[in-house]
């Protein structure tokens, strides 16, 4: 029978931010709904209304977690860990934090279980049996959940941070827990136009072939795709996002956490105003899913999982961090490709057809010296990849 599993994301805002920014950012926040002693209460009336299995949060303050978030939660039958940062302090005062329930999933004890990166945390679950909290099969049940935090800046540096961000913990899923589910969650700081999501789109991501949770025709309506999950005044962003593997998992349905009244009421039809209010506790809303693991995960073949969808021979010379590099480029450099429209082209389009194509030819050339890299690239660009 296939096993339920219901993930849901949040970035719940940390208190340290809200405070040194409140009368720049949040001054449309009544000071009794952007304080931590009322955004707390209201969150945890929150996970008690969706009880999700998994429950994986960013920008939890470090003291909050072990003052706040672990015992309350704990005490509604959680368990939780927090990323462990080699550098915490007044510069860097938060982190992500993943919580499940613990009648419902098991931790996998020692290294192969937890790793913390710089901006995501990694864990490895067994799925427990609700009787006797006896793990199921072992060949079935594991699960791998990735909850991260990249980085903001909006320029190539951050969009190579991002993918790089995101590579690390999706390397080190594939080699302690290989063909087994894995979700990829949280505060991406970035749309799903971003050549990271071509990527998960278009690639197998060392041996995982993925899908976005909000990109399924059925939530063209939900708030998260239509208006945003980033929402305070003049500002509404789709930057948070669950990406899950979808030859182990089967997506059934997803979280539209407002009705339709409460979207009129505290956002209005235009872009002015935004969270958090008596609604919503953070900047952010809750994003989710619920899933059902297939019992039918078959082993994968170490080789077929080292490589892209498609691939050649030739490809197997290169790293599959390589393989991301290039095809990353290649998105950045497709993505300044001039529409190609019906009239007669005028001279600045004419420049920037010129430009496009001699942006691709200097690309090849710097791959001469590398005939494999240089393959792989004319592949991309035959739209081969």
């Amino acid at each position: 029978t296939d096993t339920p599993l219901s993930v849901m994301s949040w970035n719940i805002l940390s208190d340290t931010w809200y405070q040194k920014s409140r009368n720049e950012d949040y001054s449309h926040t009544a000071d009794e709904h952007g304080s931590w002693e009322g955004r707390f209460p209201l969150f945890l009336k929150w996970v008690e209304a969706l009880s999700p299995d998994v429950l994986a949060l960013q920008e939890v303050d470090f003291d909050k977690f072990e003052s706040h978030l672990l015992p309350e939660l704990q005490d509604r039958g959680y368990d939780g860990r927090m990323q462990s940062m080699k550098k915490h302090n007044g510069r860097q005062p938060c982190g992500v934090a993943t919580f499940w329930r613990v009648d419902k999933l098991q931790l996998v004890r020692g290294k192969n279980g937890e790793r913390s990166f710089s901006r995501s945390m990694a864990l490895v679950f067994q799925l427990l049996k609700n009787e006797r909290k006896q793990p199921c099969h072992e060949s079935t049940t594991k699960v791998c959940i990735i909850n991260v935090h990249l980085e903001s800046a909006q320029t190539e540096i951050g969009a190579d941070r991002r993918a790089r961000q995101v590579n690390s913990p999706l390397s080190w899923a594939s080699e302690v827990a290989p063909s087994h589910p894995v979700v990829v969650c949280g505060d991406c700081n970035t749309g799903a136009d971003a050549a990271l999501f071509r990527v998960f789109r278009n690639c197998k991501w060392h041996g995982y072939e993925t899908a976005s949770v909000y990109e399924h025709p059925a939530t063209a309506q939900t708030l998260p795709v239509c208006r945003g999950t980033f929402l305070v005044p003049n500002h509404h962003y789709v930057i948070d996002h669950i990406i899950y593997s979808h030859e182990t998992l089967k997506m059934k349905c997803v979280l539209n956490a407002f009705t339709p009244e409460e979207i009129g009421k505290h956002l209005g039809s235009d872009r002015d105003k935004g969270f958090p209010s008596a609604l919503c506790p953070s900047d952010h809303i809750p994003v989710g899913a619920i899933f059902v693991i297939k019992d039918n995960i078959e082993n994968c073949n170490s080789q077929d999982c080292a490589s892209p969808i498609n691939s050649e021979n030739y490809s197997q010379e290169l790293s599959h961090e390589r393989q991301i590099e290039l095809t990353m480029f290649w998105e950045s450099i497709k993505s300044q490709k001039p529409s190609n429209g019906k009239k007669r082209p005028t001279k600045e389009e004419l420049e920037a057809g010129q430009k496009y194509k001699t942006m691709i030819k200097e690309w090849k050339k710097s791959l001469e010296g590398n005939p494999a890299e240089l393959e792989y690239a004319r592949n991309l660009i035959k739209g081969r990849k």
